[in-house]
């Protein structure tokens, strides 16, 4: 990835899709081994490069600046990764044509954000709407249902709503699990949320089971 980088940032200005794409990507793989710092400055500069480019009137500005939020909020800059992906749907909102996966992404981390700031009913009612969504359209990612419910189980749980955050977040994982296979790391978060559910209701037997997949 830094080879690819190094080579069309030769070959092309700043602001062509090339270099932003490439530092995008890199970015990506720097998420994946937790490198959430430098990642951000990748993402930001794509992000300032597209907008550049193209401005807010093209798919790729909003999905760079959602790639950002995200890094922010593995920093715990909640305040400003909120700002960014807000930005980022309503960026989105405005373009005519957009794969619905990029939305539903997008809600899903401002939905885990929510979550992980201890905003369990904005998150819930963030959820609730999305799932519907989900359900009662055609998408391109049925992954996306199974990481819906997952969330919003979760949600459920830290409000002691614990009947329905059970079956959500097994559901959820089940789902996931069927399309992104048991060792995908998006499997793996979903499978954690159970794991915690179960231990903090003292069932032994379930975080036992389920353990032994993690």
């Amino acid at each position: 990835m830094r080879q690819s980088l190094e080579i069309r940032e030769k070959l092309y200005d700043a602001t062509h899709p090339e270099v932003s794409a490439s530092k995008s990507s890199l970015a990506g793989t720097l998420m994946g081994l937790k490198q959430y710092e430098e990642a951000e400055k990748l993402y930001e500069s794509a992000y300032n490069a597209s907008m550049k480019k193209f401005g807010e009137s093209h798919p790729y500005t909003p999905a760079i600046l959602g790639n950002l939020a995200t890094a922010l909020m593995e920093q715990e800059k909640y305040r400003e990764a909120e700002e960014a992906m807000l930005n980022a749907l309503r960026m989105l909102d405005k373009l005519n044509s957009y794969r619905p996966s990029y939305r539903s992404s997008r809600i899903l981390s401002l939905a885990d954000l929510y979550n992980r700031t201890n905003r369990f009913s904005k998150a819930e009612e963030l959820l609730r709407n999305e799932l519907r969504l989900l359900k009662s359209n055609e998408n391109d990612e049925d992954w996306l249902i199974g990481l819906t419910e997952s969330e919003l189980g979760y949600s459920l749980f830290k409000q002691s709503k614990n009947i329905e955050a059970e079956g959500l977040l097994v559901n959820g994982y089940n789902t996931i699990k069927k399309y992104k296979g048991e060792k995908s790391y998006i499997s793996k978060k979903a499978l954690k949320k159970i794991i915690d559910f179960y231990k903090s209701k003292g069932r032994e037997d379930k975080v036992l089971e389920y353990e032994t997949n993690y």
